[in-house]
């Protein structure tokens, strides 16, 4: 007599972990995310794995194409229905809160206060691959030692905008730092900043035009967008001040 063969899918967390590492490793990359998520699928994970396909798709589809109303729809529904789910397979971290998901992984994510990102960062940028980062509470002398940051090499947004002080001091540091190569979009809304922080920004490697060195940084200063010309800095400058 023959038993009876039942086929089961088992998760292999050791597996899911080399795969997220893969990820991080190549952030950029969307081979490793559809590939984890084809392991995803055979092991019980379908909807995830659905998710990660189709915001990959989502972030490939023009916003004028006649897909992408309906395609992002269905994204939503399903990030909606799931993100609290998703977000406790992360780690907690006190003051640490993961917010948006980007081609199927968090991608930006908000620190409280200065302590709870120097407490946090490392295990933050080991858990998810972080392109935005959103800080709350952070004063001048905070930005100067956040410049010194090896992190802020992954990032491509740094967002101020809500309840920080970082001033012209914060700025300049900031602006020095090398750390900054990578970095896409600098948001500083009322962040009191004067001609000295706006002169900073404008002479840094990141805000003027780099050709091909690389992307020009995009800055927003109390609702005003950039890049703005080299020659409409000092101007800007002396309005800020």
């Amino acid at each position: 007599m023959f038993e009876p063969v039942v086929e089961c899918s088992m998760f292999d967390a050791a597996t899911d972990a080399a795969f997220r590492r893969s990820i991080l490793e190549a952030p950029d990359d969307d081979a490793p995310r559809l590939v984890y998520a084809d392991w995803l699928d055979e092991h019980g994970e379908s909807e995830r794995a659905e998710f990660i396909r189709l915001q990959i798709r989502l972030t490939r589809t023009p916003p004028h194409d006649p897909d992408h109303r309906a395609l992002k729809s269905v994204v939503d529904e399903i990030g909606q229905a799931h993100h609290v789910e998703w977000v406790n397979q992360l780690p907690q971290f006190e003051g640490v809160h993961w917010e948006i998901f980007d081609r199927g992984f968090i991608s930006a994510v908000r620190f409280d206060s200065p302590d709870a990102y120097f407490v946090s960062a490392k295990k933050v940028f080991a858990a998810a691959p972080i392109r935005e980062v959103r800080f709350h509470e952070f004063g001048w002398h905070d930005a100067t030692r956040l410049a010194e940051s090896p992190y802020l090499t992954r990032v491509r947004v740094l967002d101020f905008n809500d309840g920080n002080h970082v001033a012209n001091q914060g700025v300049e540091a900031l602006m020095r730092s090398p750390q900054l190569a990578n970095l896409a979009e600098l948001k500083l809304g009322r962040n009191y900043l004067g001609s000295a922080g706006v002169r900073a920004i404008a002479e840094s490697p990141y805000g003027a035009s780099q050709g091909s060195r690389g992307p020009t940084l995009l800055c927003r200063l109390r609702g005003r967008r950039g890049p703005l010309p080299p020659s409409l800095w000092p101007e800007r400058a002396r309005s800020l001040g």
